[in-house]
C-alpha cells in the first residue's frame, strides 16, 4: 500500500515539473503588415521572459487578402517576404520566398491565418479562399495547427480607404470583424483565435484612449505592437501574460500592465470588450487591489495581478446588481474602503475627488436613485 502511494506521488510530481519545463513553439504566419505588427516585436522576448523559447515565421505582403494568399499558394509563387526569429532570437531575411518552402522549413506548432484589415469585416470576402487555403496547410503540414489572427479596427480618424466599408465608425468596424471571424472559423473547423482585435479594442477604453495605431490602422510601434504580442503569447502558451515580467524600453510600467491586461482579459473573452476599472485615468496610482473583505460578494471575484472588469460602469449588470441591494448596503463601506479612484454618490458611480472611499454605508434611497 506504501509503495502504490509513493508511486502515485511521483506520478503527479512528475506531471507537475513537465508543466514547468521550458517549451518551444514554432509558428508561423501567412499574413501582411498587421502580423508584421503582431509578431515580429516583443513575442520572442515576452517567451524568453516565461523560461519557453518561440521560433517565428512571418509571410509577408502589404495588404495581402485571402484571395491573393491562396492565388499564391496555388500557383506556388515566391512572393513573399519572409522573416524569421530563430531560437537564438535573430531575425534573418529572405526574399521571393513561396508558401509551400517556408512550411517546409521547420515542424511549426501552428500556422496563422488572416484577412486583410480593409476587408476583414465583410463575410463574403473570405470563401471560398479560407477554405482553400486550410485544405492545402493540412496537406502540406498535417501536424500543424491552424489558428485565426483576428485583426483590429482602425482609429477613429483613419483615412484609410476601404474604411467607409464601415461607414468609418470604429465600433461597427470590430463588430462585424468579431461576425466575420467567427464565421470563417466555424466554417472551416478553425478552433483557436488570436484576439489581437479584441486586445487592442480593450486597451481603447483604457486611459491609452484611441491612440493604439500609428497611423489610423498599423500598430503604435511601443504600446500598440506589445499588446498584440501578449496576446499572442497568452494564445499560445497559455500563461496568464499579466505576470510576465518583460516589456519594452519605451513602455513605461503602467501602460505596459495596462496592455498585459488587455491581452489577457481578450484571450478569456475573445469576442467582447472587456473594461477596466483601474485604467480609466492616468492619475491613479498603481498597486495591487486586495480582496480583503470582498472574496464572497457575488459582485467581486478574488483575482491575481493587476486586472479588474469594471462591471458597475457597465449598464447590462444593473438588473442584476440592483438584486443584492441590501447585501450591497451591509458591506459598502468595506468593499469601497481600498479603492481610491471611485466612490458612489447619490447612488452614481463618479470619479474620486480627494476621499479615499466611503466610510459608511448608503442608505435605500440614496443607492436607489440611480446606479450607472
Amino acid at each position: 500500500m506504501k509503495l502504490k502511494t509513493l508511486l502515485l506521488f511521483l506520478a503527479f510530481a512528475l506531471c507537475s515539473l513537465q508543466g514547468s519545463f521550458a517549451k518551444t513553439i514554432k509558428v508561423l504566419a501567412i499574413g501582411n503588415s498587421f502580423s508584421e505588427d503582431a509578431i515580429e516585436q516583443n513575442l520572442y522576448e515576452l517567451g524568453k521572459a516565461a523560461g519557453d523559447e518561440f521560433i517565428i515565421g512571418n509571410l509577408y505582403i502589404g495588404g495581402c487578402p485571402l484571395k491573393k494568399h491562396w492565388y499564391n499558394a496555388e500557383n506556388d509563387k515566391g512572393a513573399y517576404r519572409y522573416r524569421k526569429i530563430n531560437a537564438d532570437g535573430k531575425l534573418v531575411q529572405k526574399d521571393n520566398i513561396k508558401i509551400s518552402a517556408a512550411i517546409a522549413e521547420e515542424d511549426w506548432d501552428y500556422i496563422s491565418l488572416q484577412q486583410a484589415s480593409g476587408v476583414s469585416g465583410l463575410t463574403e470576402s473570405y470563401e471560398p479562399y479560407l477554405a482553400y487555403l486550410v485544405a492545402y496547410i493540412k496537406t502540406l503540414a498535417p501536424g500543424s495547427k491552424i489558428v485565426w489572427h483576428q485583426t483590429w479596427a482602425y482609429s477613429k480618424t483613419s483615412t484609410h480607404g476601404e474604411f467607409p466599408n464601415y461607414e468609418r465608425n470604429q465600433t461597427k468596424m470590430y463588430e462585424m470583424i468579431m461576425e466575420a471571424s467567427q464565421k470563417g472559423m466555424k466554417d472551416n473547423g478553425i478552433k483557436k483565435v488570436i484576439p489581437s482585435g479584441t486586445a487592442v479594442q480593450n486597451a481603447r477604453n483604457t486611459f491609452i484612449g484611441d491612440n493604439m495605431n500609428r497611423d489610423g490602422y498599423h500598430l503604435n510601434l511601443s504600446y500598440g505592437r506589445y499588446t498584440a504580442a501578449c496576446t499572442w503569447f497568452e494564445a499560445l502558451t497559455g500563461k496568464n501574460v499579466t505576470k510576465n515580467t518583460y516589456a519594452p524600453a519605451d513602455v513605461d510600467v503602467r501602460t505596459a500592465q495596462a496592455c498585459r491586461c488587455a491581452a489577457h482579459d481578450a484571450v478569456k473573452h475573445p469576442w467582447k470588450v472587456t473594461l477596466h476599472l483601474h485604467f480609466q485615468t492616468p492619475t491613479h496610482k498603481y498597486s495591487k487591489v486586495k480582496p480583503k473583505h470582498r472574496e464572497n460578494t457575488p459582485f467581486f471575484r478574488p483575482h491575481k495581478g493587476y486586472c479588474v472588469s469594471d462591471i458597475w460602469n457597465r449598464q447590462k449588470y444593473k438588473a442584476h446588481i440592483l438584486k443584492y441591494v441590501p447585501y450591497i448596503l451591509k458591506y459598502m463601506a468595506c468593499i469601497f474602503y481600498d479603492m481610491p479612484y471611485v466612490f458612489l454618490s447619490k447612488g452614481k458611480l463618479i470619479k474620486n475627488e480627494g476621499k479615499t472611499g466611503l466610510r459608511q454605508p448608503l442608505n435605500a434611497t440614496q443607492f436607489s436613485t440611480g446606479f450607472y
